[in-house]
């Protein structure tokens, strides 16, 4: 096991609700960026349950426009850089997540899988995983979420 992997279960795990308090009220925002070929991708955070398969996507700065944010967490954690105009908001409204934070979801169709460079600071793996075999891996909320809206589940 990477330490990476070892330090993010220990911190999350001793930090739980310390981070429940702190993102509490604040505004997330996460992007589904796929392919022509069926292919959602989806990354796993160090930091959390590592097991779930998330969106690219994090938190908004006080001020920042979501799209900006968006744009911004796509690139710090996977390398992946999208036109703000490429960006389809599928939640003009946000949505309120379990934890009491809110969300929006974005999305983001692209002709070829980019290369992904993903930031080893925040992110353990990171993959394109196909429409057909999405229910054979444990996925989280906000993935849930724009799967449904997309139709894909």
């Amino acid at each position: 096991m990477k330490l990476p992997k070892i330090l993010g279960r220990t911190v999350y795990f001793f930090g739980y609700p310390v981070f429940r308090v702190l993102i509490r009220g604040t505004t997330r925002a996460y992007v589904a960026i796929y392919s022509d070929d069926d292919t959602i991708l989806l990354t796993k955070n160090w930091l959390g349950y590592q097991n779930k398969w998330r969106l690219p996507g994090g938190g908004v700065h006080k001020g920042e426009d979501v799209r900006v944010a968006v744009q911004r967490e796509l690139e710090e954690e996977v390398g992946v850089v999208v036109a703000a105009d490429a960006l389809v908001l599928l939640t003009p409204e946000p949505i309120r997540a379990r934890f009491h934070y809110d969300y929006y979801l974005f999305a983001c169709r692209l002709d070829s899988k980019p290369v992904i460079a993903i930031d080893e600071r925040e992110i353990l793996d990171a993959e394109f995983i196909a429409k057909k075999a999405l229910n054979k891996h444990y996925l989280s909320e906000e993935s849930t979420a724009v799967l449904e809206l997309l139709g894909w589940l």
